[in-house]
């Protein structure tokens, strides 16, 4: 795990490169304080920078890597787990690898294969690869986004980074607001790549890459999300029994470091799995980190937690959490992650990670089994799916014909929705852009329009569609779980040092929920259904409960004292800004925050927008 960042072409004093990158790298500390690497190549006005978090080969894997010449030079964040059986390859073919480290065997397998190389890696990554003999440099990202990478093509350069703050600090981007992409943060909570929140700055799309060389610019994908039809017939049984075999294999690879492992464990199915399989494959007891609510027992999940750690014999860690921890946090979050985003509990993610971060270097999670197999309410066979199948949505008109509340809202839009692909938006819609569009002055470009193809989804993923749950789950994948909670839960991570490990996102898991037929993810009010058998292995307590997401608890987002700071956040920064129509704003304001109603979830999108606002457009919060 590292912070990369990276100049090419670069038209001023090649001089500076040093300097520049040295401040680049320095943004990014946290990313990885165990080592500070550079690569300067003067002849193409280029350079690489890596903030090194030490977790494979610590003593040898220093990066830069490069191939034997040094012809190629290459940083990576992240890991490649099967980077072992591509080492012997390399090996049998003649190659001389000088480490153990993972990030080595890109830069000899893409002398061996060029770009097509990206194919065969099974990790999670954002990469830059330098090459001296053609004189490019290709940056990629991960097949469904668990890393991620900036970059912008400027008067100056082409530059790239892990976090944006890396191009600010070093006066190479300026930060200014992208207003269509912030119209869909308004919609849909997050800003879906390639765009992000700043203008001119881009994110590089899940399983993309971007290549720069002296004839220009060229975009591609290597990975899209494709779905299979079975050749033959299996019970659910089967596919279950290979599910925990791959799974197990995952976590196998996952665990693979030369430091301690750590658990994320909340007492679901998904990360209570990880951490049962963990425990089996390590001889000493692993430390686990669980969230604790004291002030909202509905939402406290401990006593699942418990049970699982206790079953598993970890070192459990409980972290409270209260409504002054989710106050304080609120402003170190917004600068940890960069970009607006409500769709992820971004102060529970910071709070989880920093006792972690403390203790370790790495911990293992279960995000991405509800984006593959089905785990959310919007996916199951509810009452409102049913009705959509069944009436024609010319019936229903755009808008809803009588003024009631959001949730009768996204009903009528659902039903309204002229294919399923619409559909599922109209269920990620929180229904606010237009609201933020009538708080803003005149003349600021807002946009609200929010399509698929601005989520990812390609006409070539389109054609392997097998049913609606395919197209839902598509959408999930591509956009909320890699622009939204991965973003976010990378970047909060990271804050602390601290590199988090997804065994559910491993390539292979992820082709096999792709080819699981959609009966085996949702079986009439049971979701995530062929991970059932497996959870049976979990204590009954844990095996039995329903789903329960992670997220801010009701009684303390709704809590006087935050509604307060939401409030004072949002008219502070009208008062002091021309964003808003204060006499409009204000009375909105302040009726909302009266109340501890669902309202309030508008006034904290809001608040979210004003803190990245003033920390990034009128502050210097990336320094």
């Amino acid at each position: 795990m590292c912070g990369i960042a990276g100049i090419f072409g670069y038209t001023g004093d090649a001089s500076a490169l040093p300097s520049l990158l040295s401040t680049m790298s320095d943004a990014m500390i946290h990313r990885g304080p165990d080592q500070d690497g550079m690569h300067i190549e003067p002849a193409m006005c280029a350079g690489l920078a890596v903030r090194r978090l030490s977790i494979v080969d610590p003593v040898n894997g220093y990066q830069p890597m490069f191939n034997e010449d040094h012809s190629v030079a290459v940083i990576c964040n992240g890991e490649i787990y099967n980077h072992r059986t591509l080492r012997r390859e390399l090996q049998q073919k003649g190659h001389q690898l000088r480490s153990h480290s993972d990030c080595e065997v890109i830069a000899h397998l893409y002398e061996e294969e060029g770009i097509d190389f990206l194919k065969r890696l099974n990790g999670m990554f954002a990469l830059a690869v330098l090459d001296m003999r053609e004189k490019s440099l290709l940056l990629a990202r991960d097949p469904v986004g668990m890393k991620h990478l900036y970059w912008a093509k400027t008067p100056r350069a082409c530059v790239f980074a892990s976090e944006a703050r890396s191009l600010f600090s070093a006066g190479l981007v300026t930060p200014q607001p992208d207003w269509d992409a912030l119209g869909n943060f308004f919609s849909i909570g997050w800003v879906p790549s390639p765009r992000t929140a700043f203008k001119g700055l881009q994110r590089l799309r899940p399983g993309s890459f971007v290549r720069f060389s002296e004839q220009g610019v060229s975009e591609g994908r290597y990975w899209i999300p494709t779905y299979e039809v079975p050749e033959e017939p299996r019970n659910r049984q089967d596919y279950s029994d290979e599910l925990r075999e791959l799974l197990d294999n995952a976590v196998g690879t996952h665990l693979d470091a030369d430091v301690p492992a750590g658990l994320f464990l909340s007492g679901g199915w998904d990360s209570s799995l990880i951490s049962l399989y963990a425990s089996r494959r390590s001889d000493e007891p692993l430390n686990s980190y669980s969230l604790v609510f004291p002030d909202d027992p509905q939402s406290d999940e401990s006593a699942f937690s418990d049970q699982v750690a206790q079953q598993i014999g970890t070192r459990h860690h409980r972290i409270e959490v209260r409504v002054q921890d989710i106050l304080e946090a609120q402003q170190s979050t917004m600068r940890a992650i960069e970009e607006p985003i409500i769709t992820s509990p971004t102060a529970l993610g910071y709070l989880l990670s920093k006792p972690a971060g403390n203790d370790l270097k790495m911990v293992i999670g279960g995000e991405g089994a509800d984006e593959l197999f089905a785990g959310y309410w919007r996916f199951a066979h509810t009452p409102l799916h049913r009705l959509r199948t069944l009436l024609p949505h010319q019936l229903f008109s755009d808008n809803l014909p009588i003024p009631l509340g959001q949730r009768w809202q996204r009903a009528w839009r659902f039903l309204a929705a002229g294919d399923d692909e619409r559909a599922h938006l109209e269920l990620l819609d929180v229904f606010f852009t237009e609201k933020a569009a009538s708080l803003m002055r005149p003349g600021i470009p807002f946009s609200t329009e929010l399509t698929a193809e601005a989520i990812g989804i390609t006409n070539d993923t389109r054609q392997t569609f097998r049913d609606p749950l395919d197209i839902s789950l598509s959408l999930e994948l591509t956009g909320r779980l890699a622009d939204g909670i991965l973003l976010a839960h990378d970047k909060t991570a990271m804050a602390h040092s601290l590199e988090v490990r997804m065994p559910f996102l491993d390539k292979e898991v992820v082709q096999f929920a792709h080819r699981l037929p959609s009966e085996y993810k949702v079986q009439k009010d049971q979701m995530k259904a062929v991970l059932a058998p497996l959870a049976a292995e979990l204590p009954p307590i844990v095996s039995k409960r329903p789903k329960q997401g992670l997220h801010v608890p009701r009684r303390i987002y709704l809590a006087p004292p935050l509604r307060k700071f939401y409030a004072e956040t949002v008219l502070e920064t009208s008062l002091s800004t021309d964003l808003f129509v204060h006499a409009r704003l204000e009375p909105w304001v302040r009726q909302v925050a009266s109340k501890a109603d669902s309202h309030t979830l508008a006034l904290r999108t809001l608040c979210q927008f004003c803190l990245w606002w003033n920390d990034f457009i009128e502050g210097n919060g990336w320094s």
